[in-house]
């Protein structure tokens, strides 16, 4: 299986950070603790996969790669994303923004071409 160093959101690539884009499992439930210390804890019926970590945007991106304005509008879209993560056979997922999106620029001329973005982000896959 090719492991790929970019993921894909709605069809452009980006690039991730090495080691700072990976898949979580959430694992939805509730717990209490009663007055005599016993645990009561209830689970969902099923976990969830999140994708998390650092992406890469440009401003000016190299050909089939996404630049940061499409990325932030995709990233707003209230619906499901197309996305392929690194291993581009597990895909296409369907991924929901969740959280918050958090916007980095390490270069004073934010604007400029050559600057790129560093984008925080967790993407929740629907199940199928």
């Amino acid at each position: 299986m090719a492991t790929n160093d970019y993921i894909q959101i709605e069809g452009k690539k980006y690039a991730t950070v090495f080691g700072a884009f990976q898949k979580s499992t959430i694992k939805p439930g509730t717990h209490r603790q009663a007055i005599d210390g016993s645990f009561d804890v209830t689970y969902g019926p099923q976990e969830y996969d999140v994708w998390q970590g650092m992406i890469r945007a440009p401003n000016n991106p190299a050909t089939g790669y996404g630049s940061k304005a499409e990325l932030i509008t995709a990233l707003k879209l209230k619906r499901g994303l197309t996305f392929y993560p690194h291993d581009s056979t597990s895909g296409p997922l369907t991924a929901h923004v969740i959280g918050v999106i958090n916007e980095k620029s390490f270069t004073p001329d934010m604007h400029g071409t050559s600057n790129n973005w560093f984008i925080d982000l967790n993407l929740l896959i629907e199940p199928s």
